[in-house]
């Protein structure tokens, strides 16, 4: 560490060390018995926690609005499919199913616009999941009356 002790000539600096110095420049490698053994650099290296690669970036926004408008196409198109059924006067019920499924859980957005398109779908579909809960509870009671 160089210690400087006033204005003046470079004579005024003086070096100070913390540490002995070695009579050999150079670099040094630690004594053996200092030196940690191949096992306690294992374990260290075992204790040490590796960077999660589960879901990297997952909370980035680009990441949550590509996910959330991913769910939000797939929601048009099941909620498409039960439309061609009732057109067609089909009745299939893994549209509906898939439709239920996609409205348990939907994906926050980061975007406030797609944040807001994706409830208006979220909406929609509900009203068909209940449009079609009262037309199949109306069956059945026409069935057992």
């Amino acid at each position: 560490m160089l210690n400087i002790t006033g204005l003046g000539p470079s004579g005024l600096i003086s070096r100070k060390t913390s540490k002995p110095v070695s009579s050999t420049p150079g670099f040094h490698l630690p004594e053996a018995d200092t030196a940690p053994s191949t096992q306690e650099a294992q374990e260290a290296a075992a204790a040490t926690p590796l960077p999660q690669t589960t879901a990297p970036n997952a909370d980035l926004p680009e990441v949550r609005d590509r996910a959330a408008r991913k769910h939000g196409e797939e929601t048009l198109q099941a909620l498409a499919d039960l439309q061609r059924d009732l057109l067609a006067s089909a009745d299939h019920p893994e549209h509906l199913q898939r439709l239920a499924d996609l409205s348990a859980n939907p994906p926050t957005a980061a975007s406030p616009a797609l944040r807001s398109a994706l409830h208006h779908i979220a909406v929609r579909a509900q009203v068909e999941l209940a449009r079609h809960d009262v037309a199949r509870a109306s069956r059945d009671t026409a069935q057992n009356a």
